[in-house]
């Protein structure tokens, strides 16, 4: 073969390792990163929490905890240089007294909105985070209620206990899809939330969170840099539902939780999963 022929050839050939060698240097050093910045985050995040335990632990109000632990989480994302924005803000009534139905696609979730609410609020949790006593008694003490997924007994009474919350007018946030994958998309809600809302006549405000499920999904545990927005839609008025229907609670539940869907789903940027993640 000609030596020019050789040459040519080699041209063609050669770039191909080099270009797979700088993909996986870039990966690499993309992975190395981003361990390095999960464990800069989780130093933080574990300091500021020691520092709130602390203090809610003797706070005897419920406002003053919940005022050191917004403290906390809003300090933790300046640390770890996370910008969060909130829009629609205006669309709380003026006595804040709701129930707030939001998305869920990542850990974050109920630390972006703890962070970013503007008033004291109880979070619908699930039972299992009860069998850490320490995580418990915190949660416990910021006012959080707990549902029992599995055990259909005890979850009627739990969501009893709720509804009872609720007519008491206390303002209430729920993850309505009762948990989160890997996997992009809005999935089914529960219809806890709604009933909840339809038994005490409290409106129910929309909340969409965009940005956490790629800061760190359910199927890693490497956090990502990011921006996080969590948007308010307008109230959804639960009492006029109740009037135009004219039909039993579980009716209007249903048609709350297809409005609320129907809105957080057009908002969050997310494909609808529908019935594909049950």
């Amino acid at each position: 073969m000609p030596a020019g022929a050789a040459n040519e050839r080699r041209r063609f050939v050669f770039p191909l390792p080099r270009l797979v060698c700088r993909w996986y240097h870039v990966r690499l050093v993309d992975r190395v990163l981003g361990i390095i910045y999960t464990g800069y985050a989780l130093l933080s995040a574990f300091l500021f929490w020691i520092v709130s335990w602390i203090v809610i632990a003797v706070l005897p109000r419920l406002s003053w905890r919940w005022a050191v632990v917004q403290w906390a989480s809003r300090s933790m994302w300046r640390s770890i240089f996370t910008p969060l924005t909130i829009t629609g803000k205006e669309n709380f009534p003026p006595d804040r007294k709701c129930v707030m139905v939001s998305n869920h696609a990542s850990y974050l979730d109920s630390l972006v909105l703890t962070a970013l609410l503007p008033m004291p609020v109880s979070f619908v949790a699930k039972s299992e985070l009860q069998g850490n006593p320490v995580m418990h008694f915190y949660l416990r003490r910021l006012d959080t209620e707990f549902v029992d997924r599995w055990n259909k007994e005890r979850r009627s009474e739990d969501t009893r206990r709720i509804i009872g919350k609720a007519r008491e007018k206390k303002t209430l946030v729920f993850f309505a899809e009762g948990g989160m994958t890997a996997r992009t998309g809005l999935r089914r809600f529960k219809l806890g939330a709604f009933s909840a809302a339809a038994e005490s006549g409290l409106p129910i405000i929309p909340i969409v969170i965009r940005g956490t499920r790629s800061k760190l999904r359910a199927d890693t545990y490497v956090l990502r840099p990011g921006a996080v927005t969590v948007t308010v839609g307008p109230p959804i008025d639960t009492r006029q539902v109740i009037e135009e229907m004219n039909a039993d609670t579980l009716a209007v539940a249903r048609r709350l939780r297809e409005v609320t869907r129907e809105y957080i789903l057009t908002h969050c940027g997310e494909p609808d999963l529908g019935d594909e993640s049950v």
